[in-house]
């Protein structure tokens, strides 16, 4: 509470859970923090990211969560804004909304999946299963990616463990120059990343199954 003299933070292996909002700088909530760099000890027990875990914590330089962590709640980097890349493990099988909204010095970003969760290109609506749900709603009918909140800074995009790429993942994708798909792809929706003026390479990786692709229209256009 308060841990603004807090610039340095080691979980202990002990510890099974974060609380919401521990490390957050957020004035309704009252807490305040300079935190600036936060580690966690080997054989880490945490399983889930709680929501709005590190919010405001404007000078958090992180890049990765430990292994264990399946879950990360939404608004869990909200606006660290110095934060420059991040990576997920293939061991997430959820991620909250909103969860890198206004992390505006993001430029590179690895995760497992496109949308709320793996598998969430078949089973969920547009608006959970598309790449922007991480970034947050921004405004006007979610058609595409524009109605997100995606960082600008944002050019690189890994996606490790995803099966189904699912139509319009990828639509209207602003900034992002480079996708690549991991080796567990099989289909690929129509459009799914259609529409980008910025978007020049989209890999696969070289050991990939074969992908199907659903529709000319994936072609970037």
């Amino acid at each position: 509470y308060n841990t603004i003299s807090i610039t340095e933070f080691t979980i202990s292996n002990n510890v099974l859970a974060i609380g919401s909002y521990v490390f957050a700088n957020d004035d309704e909530m009252r807490t305040n923090t300079s935190l600036q760099r936060f580690t966690f000890e080997e054989n880490c027990k945490i399983e889930t990211l709680s929501e709005g875990t590190f919010k405001n914590a404007t000078k958090l330089q992180m890049t990765t969560l430990p292994d264990s962590f399946t879950r990360v709640e939404k608004y869990a980097f909200e606006n660290c804004s110095s934060i420059t890349e991040f990576t997920l493990s293939n061991n997430v099988e959820y991620i909250g909304e909103a969860v890198f909204r206004g992390a505006t010095s993001l430029e590179t970003l690895t995760i497992p999946f496109v949308g709320e969760h793996l598998g969430a290109s078949v089973e969920a609506t547009i608006k959970e299963r598309m790449f922007g749900w991480i970034f947050g709603y921004n405004n006007g009918d979610i058609k595409d990616n524009a109605s997100y909140s995606i960082v600008n800074s944002l050019q690189n995009v890994h996606i490790t463990n995803d099966k189904n790429i699912s139509p319009y993942a990828f639509y209207n994708l602003p900034n992002v120059d480079y996708v690549s798909l991991g080796d567990t792809i099989e289909t690929i929706g129509e459009y799914a990343f259609a529409n980008n003026n910025t978007l020049s390479v989209v890999r696969f990786a070289e050991d990939r199954k074969s992908t199907r692709l659903n529709s000319s229209h994936c072609i970037v256009s």
